[in-house]
């Protein structure tokens, strides 16, 4: 499988990644991508970004060189009712990523978690499951897989959730049980790196491999295709 895209990166705007923005375009240009997606941290996550970020996306070109620039965001689910953090903005951004983190939302028991990513999926802006292999926060993920077919909402297989010194808890075990109910319901799945150094974008090595130890079918698999990118987000993209 041809990696063209990646839609999970980090700059140094976020006080935890190390590389800038130019410095990931830089890279993407030189690896070949044909679209980088920088998907900041909201600004709800504590010691992050800061709101008047989001709003001056319009100084940022679509087009790098030839690589296709999308100015999206890691959204903060932040209560089990769904709510995402930085909803002022999510209209702003040419896709959204949702996603749990422990310090913006307290884990909770699986009905708990569950019900904070079904009432987020309602949100008509989110396109992105983000890392919901991260057994920190249980999920019962039949039910999340298959609304998230019904949703045009794709499951994130990110790459950092398989390496060696991952934060994340059971994510090998977990990612097969979720892509063997996305071929059951057919859901989409894309893989991102979550870069947090300019280095590491476009590098998901480590998710075909996930991928292909379940036998995943291609043509559920979004990264090979802007066709089926521009299907996902429900807008032009080259």
């Amino acid at each position: 499988m041809k990696q063209i895209m990646d839609l999970h990166t980090h700059t140094s705007f976020c006080n935890h990644a190390y590389s800038s923005l130019k410095e990931n375009m830089d890279y993407s240009h030189e690896i070949g991508l044909k679209v980088l997606g920088w998907s900041e941290h909201g600004y709800g996550m504590p010691g992050t970004t800061v709101r008047p970020m989001f709003f001056n996306f319009r100084v940022i070109q679509d087009y790098y060189k030839d690589v296709r620039i999308l100015k999206g965001m890691e959204a903060n689910i932040f209560n089990y009712q769904g709510d995402i953090f930085e909803e002022e903005v999510l209209g702003k951004m040419d896709y959204v990523i949702a996603s749990l983190h422990k310090n913006t939302i307290k884990p909770g028991t699986i009905e708990e978690n569950t019900n904070a990513v079904m009432k987020a999926m309602d949100n008509p802006r989110v396109n992105i499951l983000g890392h919901i292999d991260d057994g920190t926060f249980p999920l019962d993920y039949k039910t999340i897989v298959q609304k998230a077919a019904d949703k045009n909402i794709a499951i994130e297989v990110n790459n950092s959730s398989f390496i060696e010194k991952t934060f994340r808890k059971d994510s090998k075990k977990n990612i097969q049980e979720i892509l063997n109910w996305a071929k059951t319901y057919k859901t989409k799945i894309i893989m991102n790196s979550d870069a947090h150094i300019h280095y590491e974008i476009g590098n998901v090595d480590l998710s075909i491999e996930q991928a292909a130890k379940n036998d995943f079918p291609e043509e559920l698999i979004i990264n090979n295709s802007i066709g089926k990118l521009e299907k996902l987000l429900e807008m032009k993209v080259l």
